[in-house]
């Protein structure tokens, strides 16, 4: 079914601090990044694009992005809510080396 008035959220732990977002609006403050789509139809795909950088410092060999969405149910007019969790490796030399993920 076509998902409308879908909002996405995805917030990063504090040793990975993101950058910048192809779409939505960037909370540098709060680490996190906010997205709102008017509707997405069945097979309709969107990619967003996110730079990260990991801290020089960290000790953290990997790290988890956590998302989640809403959207208005069209048969019930009710919001739902649904989540994943992005795990995120790091090379030795700071650089984000992997990205792997559960979809919505």
């Amino acid at each position: 079914r076509t998902l409308t008035n879908v909002e996405m959220h995805l917030s990063a732990p504090n040793d990975l601090v993101l950058v910048s977002t192809s779409d939505g609006s960037l909370s540098f403050q709060a680490n996190a990044i906010s997205l709102s789509l008017p509707k997405l139809a069945i097979d309709d795909t969107k990619t967003i694009t996110v730079t990260a950088r990991v801290n020089q410092n960290t000790r953290q060999s990997s790290f988890v992005v956590h998302a989640d969405a809403s959207y208005k149910n069209t048969k019930t007019g009710a919001r739902e809510n649904t989540t994943a969790e992005v795990i995120t490796e790091v090379a030795n030399n700071g650089f984000l080396a992997n990205v792997f993920g559960a979809g919505f």
